[in-house]
């Protein structure tokens, strides 16, 4: 499963379901490619620096995820690594489908305000025209691991609304008044500053 990416003999592992077609293979690189498709899918990552492109880069590893047929890859990033999970699913009418899913798994350092023993972050961007990254990913994925000191913990982002939000912004702005600059500027763009409460899980 490690040899060169460029090598068209390079071993690769053939993802599929207990009994089908087994559908695609998965090069050391994440490089997937379908069963007699004729083609290839390359994954690549945007980073504070550059794009970063697995086939193209030096610090990937990989692994099968616990024993499962899952085809875990990694690739550092600046912070972090981005991941690239590849397995099959069986599907009704279709026979079995390869399933791609790329993630990734940086830190995002991020500031909080304690208010009422809550930690509660904001979206600000400095005031900017779109909401930051981590706003999306946390509606996507809400849970979340953070570090705050030395300690890790286990949160769910929640996203307040209405009088909760109201009142949580008043004091957040009170407490940081750049916020309320921040605002300000969002105004020009009709963006609405949005606040989460990271609530343990």
């Amino acid at each position: 499963m490690i040899s060169s990416p460029f090598d068209p003999l390079a071993p690769t592992t053939t993802i599929g379901v207990l009994g089908g077609r087994r559908d695609a293979t998965v090069d050391r690189c994440g490089v997937t490619t379908p069963r007699a498709a004729g083609w290839e899918l390359d994954w690549w990552i945007g980073a504070d620096d550059r794009w970063h492109v697995p086939s193209r880069e030096a610090a990937v590893r990989q692994e099968l995820l616990d024993g499962m047929p899952v085809v875990h890859t990694a690739m550092r990033v600046p912070g972090g690594d981005a991941v690239q999970r590849a397995y099959a699913v069986p599907v009704d009418d279709v026979g079995e489908v390869a399933v791609l899913e790329i993630a990734n798994e940086s830190p995002a350092p991020l500031g909080w305000v304690p208010i009422d023993g809550q930690m509660v972050i904001v979206a600000s961007y400095g005031g900017g025209r779109n909401h930051p990254n981590w706003y999306y990913n946390l509606l996507a994925e809400p849970n979340a691991t953070i570090e705050v000191g030395t300690k890790t913990r286990d949160v769910r982002a929640r996203r307040l609304e209405g009088e909760e939000r109201e009142r949580l912004w008043k004091t957040a702005t009170e407490l940081v008044p750049g916020f309320g600059d921040y605002q300000t500027r969002a105004d020009e763009y009709g963006r609405q500053i949005q606040i989460f409460v990271l609530e343990p899980r």
